[in-house]
């Protein structure tokens, strides 16, 4: 058994090393309810508990106006004597500290060591709480943010070559559907031309045959026929919709590596025309 002492009221307990451990070294005094540091003032025996381990200060005495310095030489000791000259200044022993009541060695309440640690543990438990739900609202936050990038810009996402592989997990879990994946360049042109019309009708025949490289089916494209004038200044241009310039019983999709014919009838514009270009469009 050992006994601390506190450092207030100076009341001496008996305290066991499992209590010490529970409280952390830390124990409540039940006369004036401080806490105050067990270790401090640790013993085996009370009285070993109740000594004061405060460092003493000692002040040297102030000289007098009259005060003679002595010199190094005054203080050595003289030959054939065995004894030293006392210098000037003696010190005596620190008094002891007084204590105004005697010790008094009480059992340690090991509750309050208990209670102690209960509060610690609690505190801890609430701490973890906290940042577990700090990262649950972060997480739903992140997720959240997803959902509504998936929900706003799937479309776009889904034509990007890096995205669409988690795109179409994502909606093979959930049952969802991405739009075709188109990409315009895999789109090949192996034949273009432009015919005055032989009828009576002024105007011009387009004719254009173009296949689509990429190894899956993508949608068709729009398609934009500009006429310029022999200067190279636009004067004409329209843009057609695949179900304007594909027969009606086109697939759905633009085949990979299957040749598409296109042929259309233009009516010349009101200036001559010295050449024409056209373009594909999402």
């Amino acid at each position: 058994m050992l006994y601390t002492r506190c450092i207030q009221c100076r009341t001496i307990y008996q305290i066991s090393a499992e209590q010490l451990r529970s409280g952390r070294g830390e124990v409540i005094c039940t006369h004036c309810n401080i806490i105050f540091g067990a270790l401090e003032n640790l013993g085996e025996t009370p009285e070993e508990a109740a000594e004061d381990h405060s460092s003493c200060i000692l002040e040297l005495p102030e000289l007098g106006a009259n005060a003679v310095a002595v010199k190094p030489e005054d203080q050595a000791p003289k030959e054939g004597k065995g004894k030293t000259q006392a210098g000037p200044f003696q010190t005596e022993p620190p008094p002891k500290p007084n204590i105004e009541q005697e010790p008094q060695i009480k059992p340690f309440d090991a509750d309050v060591l208990l209670s102690m640690g209960a509060k610690e543990q609690e505190k801890d438990e609430a701490e973890a709480r906290a940042r577990l739900y700090r990262t649950l609202a972060t997480a739903a936050l992140a997720i959240l943010l997803l959902i509504q990038l998936f929900v706003y810009e799937k479309d776009k996402l889904a034509q990007n070559p890096s995205f669409r592989p988690w795109l179409e997990s994502f909606c093979g879990m959930v049952g969802c559907s991405l739009p075709p994946f188109r990409n315009l360049a895999e789109i090949k042109v192996v034949d273009r031309a432009l015919y005055p019309t032989k009828n009576s009708v002024e105007g011009y025949q387009f004719h254009l045959v173009i296949v689509n490289e990429a190894p899956y089916p993508q949608p068709y494209p729009l398609l934009k026929i500009s006429f310029s004038s022999l200067d190279g200044t636009p004067i004409a241009s329209r843009i057609f919709k695949p179900d304007e310039y594909l027969p009606p019983d086109h697939p759905p999709l633009m085949p990979s590596h299957q040749l598409i014919f296109v042929d259309l009838n233009l009516a010349a514009p009101s200036k001559p025309v010295g050449g024409f270009s056209f373009e594909f469009l999402e």
